[in-house]
């Protein structure tokens, strides 16, 4: 078991969410659209979208400033930019993705 195993679990949980929610945007959309005939529906899945959209938001926030297990600082941003779920590697201390940073030389004392 390696040291950075809990927060690789974090890191892989966060994205498998974000991308679930990501992709139940349309349906619920759709459903909304096709269900919303009635003032009582309108209401309802009025409330569902916001609900969803708040959870879709938080879910978002956390994934895209998950911190690197290593260095402690986000993981696949800067201030100047994102590379979202692409990132290969730290971008400030380069720990591979779900590495536990054995194989690696550490350069933050560098």
């Amino acid at each position: 078991m390696g040291r950075y195993d809990a927060e690789w679990e974090i890191y892989r949980r966060l994205r498998l969410s974000a991308v679930l929610l990501a992709l139940g945007i349309p349906p619920l959309l759709a459903a909304f659209v096709l269900l919303s005939r009635t003032a009582n529906a309108r209401t309802f899945l009025g409330i569902l979208v916001i609900l969803y959209a708040a959870l879709f938001f938080i879910t978002q926030l956390r994934f895209t400033f998950f911190l690197c297990p290593r260095c402690h600082k986000w993981f696949s941003r800067t201030w100047r930019f994102d590379k979202g779920i692409f990132a290969r590697k730290c971008v400030h201390c380069g720990l591979k993705k779900f590495s536990d940073g054995e194989d690696q030389v550490d350069l933050r004392g560098l």
